[in-house]
């Protein structure tokens, strides 16, 4: 996969993420997958990380090296099996963030685990990164990047090319 210049505005906002550790992973309703980095929070009736990444609707999955080891159509079929799958796995730390087409997002781990999130929704968002400090970074293919805050009511900043 070769590999796509990525939002330096995005990067920047990230910086704080990279080196951090996977520290929890969930799998809700209709297929939706949330990775937790950096140490656990438990704030919420649910634990959630520092950071959080993950999609509401978009079709993922994770592989490691050229293997798929888990995809959201086995979340659909077995929400409990690829909970099991996905904890299952030597997930590492946090290493980077790169788009393999215009409408698609890869998150990098340490141990050749990647996370890639698809669009497939035309108005969605594709993926969202919660950051400790109630922001979200969003990615949809109809807006691109954009970040603003996440305990208010969504009224972003588009992050530019």
């Amino acid at each position: 996969m070769q590999k796509r210049k990525m939002n330096e505005a995005v990067k920047a906002l990230l910086a704080g993420l990279v080196g951090r550790p996977c520290c929890l992973q969930h799998v809700g309703h209709c297929a939706r997958l949330s990775l937790g980095f950096g140490d656990v929070v438990q704030d919420t009736p649910r634990p959630r990380g520092e950071w959080q990444i993950g999609t509401y609707y978009c079709a993922w999955r994770v592989v490691r090296g050229e293997r798929i080891l888990c995809g959201s159509s086995d979340a659909i079929i077995d929400p409990e099996g690829a909970l099991k799958v996905l904890r299952s796995i030597p997930w590492g730390r946090f290493e980077g963030i790169w788009q393999p087409t215009e409408m698609d997002v890869r998150i990098e781990l340490s141990d050749d685990v990647s996370v890639d999130f698809f669009s497939t929704i035309v108005d969605d968002c594709t993926v969202d990164i919660f950051r400790p400090n109630k922001t979200v970074i969003s990615f949809s293919p109809a807006k691109g990047w954009e970040v603003g805050d996440s305990d208010r009511p969504w009224n972003p900043t588009p992050l530019g090319d």
